[in-house]
C-alpha cells in the first residue's frame, strides 16, 4: 500500500441494489464504475456512486444499507 494508493471497501447493499426489473447492480458494474473515478476526492466519489445507484434503482430510496470506506495513503 504505497503513497497515493486507495483501498475501497463496500457493503453488499451496493452490489445488491435492484433495478426495476429486479436485476442487481453487481460487482462487475461497480468494477466498471470505479476506475475512472478513483482519483476523485472521496466525497465526490461517494456522491457519484449514490447518484449512479439512484439512477439504477430509479429511486432515491435504497432498501439496503450502502456503505463505502475509502482509505488513502
Amino acid at each position: 500500500f504505497g503513497p497515493g494508493d486507495r483501498l475501497v471497501v463496500f457493503s453488499d447493499g451496493i452490489i445488491e441494489a435492484l433495478d426495476a426489473s429486479g436485476e442487481p447492480f453487481r460487482e462487475e458494474r461497480l468494477a466498471g464504475f470505479l476506475p475512472p473515478r478513483l482519483a476523485a476526492p472521496p466525497p465526490a466519489l461517494t456522491a457519484d456512486l449514490t447518484a449512479c445507484l439512484a439512477a439504477w434503482t430509479e429511486s432515491t430510496v435504497i432498501t439496503d444499507d450502502i456503505s463505502m470506506i475509502i482509505l488513502e495513503r
